[in-house]
């Protein structure tokens, strides 16, 4: 990458709607794009006359200034830290900043290219947990988040076929279990072919070719390495035609806050439902739990309940037509209706039942059936008395 080439990083950098700026080994400004004009609340003009420095946080000053230091003594390529800027009113900007370098044929800092994404609404919102989660910073060293850097390979019309592991810090060659000769024979799409599938690839590419940062949490993708689906927050910068990347595993976090949620689900319905025996069924019908008085009005234990057919508690000839049920239910209807159980002894028992449908991210498919019955034996009879 250079500052007098075709054009096409000055465009991608003056539409870009984060903050970049090109700047000089002794921290000036020497080019600043509209959207980090607007963030710091200053003209261009006036930011050409400043220094990073100047417009920095005093309490993130020394530990920013630390890594610029690093990498004019050639110790790391780039770095990504949350810091803190000030507006001339006195204003407060909370930035997610990476920065990566251009070298020249010594291997001197020739510039810097900076990136800085606004998290100030989101740190002002009181979002602590994913300030913190978010805040990689200095963290993002050998000693904590995989890093690696990625060399695009190009076809013969130009466009990114694959990438190569140019290299890794010890937490990605863990990770990766390669030693870093053994990494750099590997492109990208060989060590992971879902890359492309998943859309990670076509991610990677766009941040080459457009300059932008990559941001991406809490992005599902198959994982070669553990062998399953998993959960990962992923970073990268352009640096050169290639990319500076980081990966963290969040399935943990992730499948922790599923879980409280499904709690609170639970113990939501228990409120809505007090009187009731409450079934969670999976979308082909199989109970996954169930809360209520089981035994008092079925007969039967939790045990035995959990991992039946939801059917096949109910007399057949009450449920009707079971299509056109599970139409109305993916359409948003509750089922409200009076249908008798099977006890294990062989009796029947009348039940009032609500039924509902959890709809799926696609709005088509049902994830999951919360079901309701309670105790409707004494209405009934009073009914044919």
């Amino acid at each position: 990458m250079t500052r007098d080439g075709d054009g096409r990083f000055d465009v991608a950098m003056r539409h870009a709607t984060i903050g970049m700026a090109i700047i000089a080994p002794d921290g000036t400004f020497l080019e600043v794009n509209p959207a980090l004009c607007a963030m710091l609340g200053r003209t261009e003009e006036e930011m050409l006359a400043a220094s990073w420095q100047e417009l920095t946080h005093p309490d993130d000053l020394e530990v920013d200034v630390a890594l610029v230091q690093e990498l004019l003594d050639g110790r790391r390529e780039s770095y990504r830290l949350a810091k803190r800027y000030l507006r001339p009113d006195g204003a407060v900007v909370f930035g997610d900043l990476s920065v990566g370098c251009v070298r020249d044929d010594s291997g001197a800092v020739e510039f810097f290219v900076s990136q800085i994404v606004d998290q100030t609404e989101r740190e002002m919102a009181g979002e602590t947990l994913a300030r913190t989660e978010a805040r990689y910073g200095a963290a993002l060293s050998a000693k904590r988040d995989p890093h690696v850097f990625l060399d695009a390979v190009r076809g013969d019309d130009g466009t990114i076929v694959d990438f190569v592991y140019a290299d890794a810090n010890a937490a990605a060659l863990g990770w990766l279990g390669r030693t870093l000769e053994e990494l750099q024979e590997r492109s990208l799409l060989t060590a992971f072919p879902s890359h492309r599938a998943t859309g990670m690839f076509d991610a990677y590419v766009r941040t080459v070719e457009t300059g932008e940062q990559l941001v991406e949490d809490e992005r599902r993708v198959r994982s070669e390495v553990l062998g399953t689906d998993a959960w990962f927050d992923f970073r990268a910068i352009k640096v050169l035609d290639g990319l500076s990347l980081s990966w963290r595993d969040v399935t943990s976090k992730v499948e922790t806050r599923n879980q409280i949620a499904e709690a609170d689900e639970r113990h939501r319905l228990l409120a809505e439902n007090a009187s009731d025996v409450v079934f969670r069924v999976f979308a082909d019908g199989t109970v996954d739990w169930v809360v209520g008085s089981v035994a008092e009005l079925l007969g039967r234990s939790d045990d035995d309940i959990r991992g039946r057919s939801a059917l096949d508690l109910f007399v057949a000839e009450d449920l009707g037509d079971l299509e056109g049920t599970g139409v109305r239910l993916r359409h948003g209807e509750t089922i409200v209706d009076t249908v008798r159980v099977v006890r294990p002894d062989g009796t029947h028992r009348w039940v009032s039942r609500r039924l509902r449908a959890v709809m799926a991210d696609d709005g088509e498919h049902a994830s999951w059936y919360v079901l309701a019955i309670s105790d409707a034996q004494a209405h009934v009879e009073n009914q044919h008395a």
